[in-house]
C-alpha cells in the first residue's frame, strides 16, 4: 500500500550495508554543503533534463536551471549521470533520430558544456539511461538497431584529468522485457533497471561478462517513463506523476511519497553526489571542538 509521506524516516536497505536512518526535513541541511567551489554536484540531491533544458533539484520540491541551451532539437540528449570525481554531469548528444555520437559534460568548476568524446561509434542507436559508479561511466545501449547493433553495457573509463581514456561493452546482449525507462547505481555496483512498463531489474557490475543476465525484482506498478535516481541518503525514487515514489530495491514495492514540485515527467535523471566522509582524526578533532565550546559556554554562566 502507497502512503503520502511529508515529515517521516526512512531505511536505505542494501545488502551487506550499514542500515541509516534520516527524516526528510533533515537532507536539504545535511546535503547542502559548499565545498568552495563556484557551484558543486554536493549542493543539489539529484538532475534532471526536461525539454532541453538541465535542471538541478535543491531539495525535493525545487530545481534550478544549470543550463537551457545544452540541447536542441536536433541534438537527442540524454544517458544523463553524476561524475562527483570532476564535480561534473555527463551526458550524450546525437542526432535527432536517436543516434549517440559524443559525450559531453557540464562542468561546475567552469560553469559550461564540454566536450569529452566525439565518435562514439560503439553506442549506435540508444534510448536507454546511464549512471556513474567507481570511476567509471555505465551507459546501458537498449536498442537493438542502428550500427553497432548489439545492446549492452557501454563502460567508459577516464584519466586522472578527467579526459576519456578506454571505452569498451563489457556486458553484451541484453534486452530485458519492456522498453528501458533509466538505470541508477548503488555503492556496491549494482544497477537497478526500470522499464517503461514499471519492471524493476537489477545486475551486478562487478561481475563482468558478455552474458549477462537480469535479475528480476518485481513490478513497481509505476509506469510514468521509467525515470529514477537516488537521493543523497540512498533512497531510491522512481517520477511519477508530481510526485517521487521510494521504491524498495529489494523487492519493487513503492514504500512511500513525497512530494516532486509541480513539474511532471523528466527525459532523464541523474543521482545525488554523496558528501566525502571525513577522516576519522577529523571527526575526532570536530568533535573535540564542539564540546570545548559547550564546556566554555557553560563556564560564562557562572
Amino acid at each position: 500500500m502507497k502512503k503520502q509521506l511529508t515529515e517521516f524516516s526512512w531505511i536505505w536497505a542494501v545488502p551487506g550495508k550499514t542500515l541509516a536512518a534520516l527524516s526528510v526535513a533533515a537532507v536539504s541541511s545535511l546535503f547542502s554543503v559548499n565545498t568552495g567551489w563556484a557551484d558543486s554536484v554536493y549542493n543539489y540531491i539529484g538532475f534532471g533534463i526536461q525539454d532541453h533544458t538541465l535542471y538541478g533539484f535543491t531539495d525535493y520540491e525545487t530545481r534550478v536551471v544549470l543550463s537551457n541551451s545544452i540541447l536542441t532539437a536536433n541534438a537527442h540528449g540524454n544517458h544523463l549521470a553524476t561524475d562527483a570525481l570532476n564535480n561534473r554531469l555527463l551526458y550524450t548528444k546525437g542526432l535527432g533520430d536517436g543516434n549517440i555520437t559524443a559525450l559531453y559534460a557540464w562542468d561546475f568548476d567552469l560553469g559550461g558544456e564540454v566536450l569529452l568524446y566525439s565518435g562514439l561509434n560503439v553506442v549506435g542507436y540508444s534510448s536507454g539511461g546511464a549512471s556513474f559508479w567507481n570511476g567509471s561511466y555505465y551507459l546501458y545501449d537498449d536498442e537493438p538497431s542502428g550500427s553497432p547493433s548489439a545492446v549492452g553495457i557501454v563502460k567508459i573509463t577516464f584519466n586522472p584529468d578527467g579526459s576519456v581514456d578506454t571505452i569498451s561493452k563489457p556486458f553484451g546482449n541484453i534486452n530485458p522485457a519492456g522498453g528501458l525507462g533509466d538505470v541508477a547505481i548503488d555503492p556496491s555496483g549494482i544497477m537497478y533497471i526500470l522499464s517503461t512498463n514499471g519492471e524493476l531489474r537489477s545486475i551486478d557490475l562487478t561481475i563482468e561478462t558478455t552474458t549477462p543476465t537480469f535479475t528480476l525484482i518485481g513490478d513497481t506498478g509505476l509506469n510514468g517513463g521509467g525515470q529514477l535516481f537516488f537521493d543523497p541518503v540512498g533512497n531510491l525514487l522512481v517520477r511519477s506523476g508530481t510526485n517521487w515514489v521510494i521504491v524498495d530495491p529489494l523487492t519493487a514495492e513503492p514504500v512511500g511519497t513525497i512530494n516532486g514540485g509541480a513539474s511532471a515527467t523528466y527525459a532523464d535523471l541523474s543521482s545525488a553526489a554523496l558528501n566525502p566522509i571525513p577522516e576519522p582524526g577529523s571527526v575526532l578533532l570536530f568533535s573535540m571542538g564542539a564540546c570545548l565550546v559547550l564546556f566554555m559556554r557553560r563556564r560564562a554562566h557562572y
